[in-house]
């Protein structure tokens, strides 16, 4: 399977979430060893941080050139080994799943362009370069048949020819065809709106968006301006120190 970014799918999975946040809030700390206590602590904080992040909703705004499903997809075969039948077909009807995927990934960022919540410029323009690469190799020596059959298990009744007419086949009817549809919708309806700043502050709720990811990622509570001072400081006290 592939991950599921509907709306359905993300209230689920945070209801699921919530119900273990409200678990660990009817624990006994007291009761807990030092080394459970540590733990609950350190669940508490990511759940926590989860659910302060969801003011940012990423998921109907983001397109990012490092991390976007364009990139992890394309990896999709280097953690996929193929060393018998059942891996073979797995592989297989995970492909056939990229065209509801992207479908999915744009239906959200439609909802973000509605609500105005855009990516930046240059990842959409960047992400678009990264997509015409792909769509524009040809289908044999795509990441998504090479790789596969270069480290594929041959077994009985698992041929690498038979296997890799298999491959191209699924790829072209379901795999290329989901990036050009996502690339069409980068280059029509987001790009013409996506935003000139960088900032995530120039969104709706962008400053707490940038207050909870701070969190998220430092662990404290600090305004960006207060970090930006930090490393000013860290900078002359490491000047000083050459001297």
């Amino acid at each position: 399977e592939l991950p599921d970014w509907s709306l359905r799918a993300r209230q689920i999975h945070d209801a699921h979430l919530q119900s273990i946040l409200d678990e660990l809030n009817r624990v006994d700390r007291r009761l807990l060893s030092t080394q459970s206590q540590l733990i609950a602590d350190v669940l508490k904080s990511r759940l926590t941080d989860h659910f302060e992040t969801q003011v940012c909703q990423m998921w109907s705004w983001s397109v990012d050139q490092l991390g976007g499903p364009q990139v992890w997809l394309a990896e999709l075969p280097n953690y996929h080994r193929v060393d018998g039948l059942d891996r073979a077909d797995a592989l297989i009807t995970r492909y056939t799943l990229f065209g509801e995927f992207f479908r999915r990934h744009i239906e959200n960022l439609r909802t973000g362009l509605r609500q105005r919540r855009i990516a930046a410029r240059i990842n959409v323009e960047r992400v678009v370069e990264q997509l015409k690469q792909i769509v524009e190799q040809p289908v044999p020596g795509s990441p998504f048949v090479k790789p596969v059959i270069d480290q594929m298990v041959e077994r009985p009744k698992l041929s690498k020819a038979q296997y890799r007419d298999r491959l191209i086949a699924v790829v072209e009817k379901h795999v290329y065809p989901a990036f050009r549809q996502y690339l069409e919708f980068l280059q029509t309806e987001l790009l013409p709106k996506a935003r000139t700043s960088v900032g995530i502050n120039a969104l709706p709720e962008g400053n707490a968006c940038y207050a909870a990811r701070i969190h998220s990622y430092t662990g404290v509570r600090l305004t960006a301006a207060q970090i930006h001072r930090i490393g000013l400081n860290e900078v002359v006290r490491i000047h000083e120190e050459m001297k």
